[in-house]
């Protein structure tokens, strides 16, 4: 079983046993479902090479979510609901992961970690998020230009503090980033 692809469902969840030590198992696509869920290590054991997660709503993975993936290379995130990227995502993953798909997302932080464990990383899509929208190739030759156009996503970790003291409700329908404000 080399290639699964579960497209166009109503997903919301991948369970701990669902890919789980499928050592021939390379390429999955759940293009188009509902997930919301992945949990730390649903993919540990398997052979992945290619893992696409996009069109679903997925907001954040935990920690280790994709750690056990040794051979992933390709992992298309695009259009879902992310706000951040932390090398605590990721793992073991960083060592052969040379591509990541994450445009129409909502990120508005990258956590500078992240970029400095990724060392197989050549290809980063981010565009249409918060704190940028472009997308970089040929990383590994060009990784202090990209860390500098990266620099805001980097910084973007400071509170902001904002009063709201006489109409609280419309003071957050006019902020960009509600998850990081403090009343």
């Amino acid at each position: 079983m080399g290639f699964i692809e579960i497209t166009n469902n109503h997903l919301y969840k991948i369970g701990d046993s669902l890919f789980v030590n499928n050592p021939i198992l390379l390429f999955v696509n759940l293009n188009q479902n509902r997930i919301e869920y992945i949990s730390s290590g649903a993919f540990n054991g398997t052979t992945l090479n290619y893992l696409d997660l996009n069109n679903n709503n997925i907001t954040d993975f935990s920690p280790g979510t994709f750690n056990g993936m040794a051979n992933l290379t390709i992992l298309i995130i695009r259009n879902n609901r992310l706000s951040n990227l932390r090398e605590d995502m990721f793992g073991s993953t960083f060592n052969t992961l040379n591509a990541i798909l994450a445009s129409t997302n909502q990120i508005s932080f990258i956590e500078e970690e992240f970029f400095d464990n990724a060392v197989a990383l050549d290809f980063l899509d981010l565009k249409d998020n918060f704190c940028i929208s472009e997308t970089f190739s040929n990383i590994i030759n060009n990784r202090d230009f990209v860390r500098s156009q990266l620099a805001r996503c980097f910084g973007n970790v400071e509170e902001e503090t904002i009063s709201c003291d006489y109409q609280p409700t419309a003071c957050l329908m006019s902020i960009h980033n509600p998850s990081k404000l403090i009343l």
